[in-house]
């Protein structure tokens, strides 16, 4: 579903992109051009645009496996393509302009903006952009300036600590102090944005808090990008945090015309800010608007899809779903509680010893599992049962840099 529904949202952000040229023509295209040539143009992008929103629709209808669609509204007027993180949108504009003939200039990203609005905020439009290791620098100077050693507190924990702070849309000073050390963080984090005005600076998360910033405490900039922007679509839409769906929502709220996608069942961010209740109270957000459920998967068997949804019938407060299948039942699911993850690499290690001892090529047996710290367990396993064994995806443990100079 990932493949096709990316390729769908690649296809649909085409036809947002070819519909804001029919309105825009001149602008779009470098000088003045004659109207014969304005028509060809017109004539070229309503020729393509039927084909790739139908292309976007047959991908969805027959790759789908689970989420669903929720819109709301849709009018008259052109329409737009926006991002919400910094790389999202990038890979479009030499596709976009090879194929439509669009100037990616007139492509407006989170970063576009506040480069040509952000002097209503204090900053100055050729603002730096710091990233971890810029950020990581300076908390290590103002810890070191306040005296605070990094023994009893260390510029990576404060960097996390602000991190969780600016995903769920909080400045320091909307803050809770529960006790001295979180009222000590508040405090550098506040002389932080300080260091960060001074030095005309913003960190990535800066590049979405200022955004929502700007256009929450200046009305006639939101207004300007509501009208540019009329029509939305989110993908992932179970993985955003409370200031991306600001965003969506104060740009959104002036027309309703938005589209977004998701699966609460696939909500697994929750440590990087994503919130769940954003898709699950969509409905309540936006009351009347469509909820479409694409519920057949065409990639597994009826009796994974129903193990499957027979775990996630226990998640709390989850949009019910029935996902189905025409393909054929399969073989059945087994089961295997181990006591700790020695045992289980020795079970895993065990059962492809039998599988292979009944003919079944290792080529067709797979390992997944969640973080890269299982590896280790399971690849000491299969060395010691001579199994040999391939990684996607990750570095085997023993090629690991570090690993190869402690054995060597």
């Amino acid at each position: 579903m990932k493949t096709a529904l990316n390729m769908a949202l690649r296809l649909t952000l085409i036809c947002a992109i070819a519909a804001f040229a029919l309105a825009n023509v001149d602008e779009v295209t470098k000088g003045p051009i004659a109207a014969s040539e304005a028509k060809a143009q017109r004539e070229a992008v309503e020729a393509v645009l039927p084909a790739f929103a139908q292309l976007a629709i047959d991908t969805l209808q027959t790759e789908s496996s689970g989420p669903s669609f929720y819109y709301s509204g849709v009018g008259d007027s052109g329409i737009s393509g926006t991002a919400l993180s910094a790389t999202s949108g990038l890979g479009y504009s030499g596709e976009i302009e090879i194929m439509m003939g669009i100037d990616p200039e007139g492509i407006i990203s989170g970063v576009r903006i506040l480069r040509q609005e952000i002097a209503a905020l204090g900053f100055s439009r050729n603002f730096s952009i710091y990233d971890d290791q810029d950020q990581e620098r300076l908390l290590k100077t103002i810890l070191q300036e306040l005296g605070i050693d990094e023994k009893t507190l260390k510029a990576r924990a404060v960097a996390t600590a602000i991190d969780r702070a600016k995903n769920r849309g909080l400045w320091p000073d909307q803050l809770d102090d529960g006790d001295d050390q979180a009222e000590q963080i508040t405090h550098i984090y506040a002389l932080y944005q300080q260091r960060l005005q001074q030095a005309n600076a913003l960190d990535f998360n800066d590049l979405l808090m200022q955004t929502v910033r700007l256009l929450e405490d200046h009305p006639a900039v939101l207004e300007k990008y509501r009208q540019r922007f009329h029509y939305i679509l989110v993908d992932e839409f179970q993985d955003t945090n409370q200031v991306q769906y600001r965003l969506v929502h104060l740009l959104a709220s002036g027309h309703g015309n938005l589209c977004v996608v998701g699966d609460d069942d696939q909500s697994i961010y929750r440590w990087r800010g994503a919130e769940v209740g954003n898709i699950l109270g969509f409905e309540r957000d936006y009351p009347g608007c469509e909820t479409i459920r694409l519920e057949q998967n065409y990639r597994s068997t009826s009796t994974i899809l129903d193990a499957a949804g027979a775990v996630v019938a226990h998640n709390a407060g989850r949009k019910v779903k029935k996902l189905w299948t025409e393909n054929v039942a399969g073989e059945g699911v087994t089961l295997e509680t181990l006591p700790d993850d020695l045992e289980e690499g020795r079970y895993l290690a065990n059962e492809i010893g039998r599988l292979k001892g009944n003919n079944r090529h290792l080529r067709d047996i797979a390992i997944f599992y969640r973080t890269n710290a299982q590896s280790r367990v399971i690849e000491e396993a299969l060395r010691n049962a001579s199994i040999p064994y391939v990684m996607f995806g990750g570095l085997k443990f023993y090629s690991r840099m570090e690993i190869k100079h402690i054995l060597a």
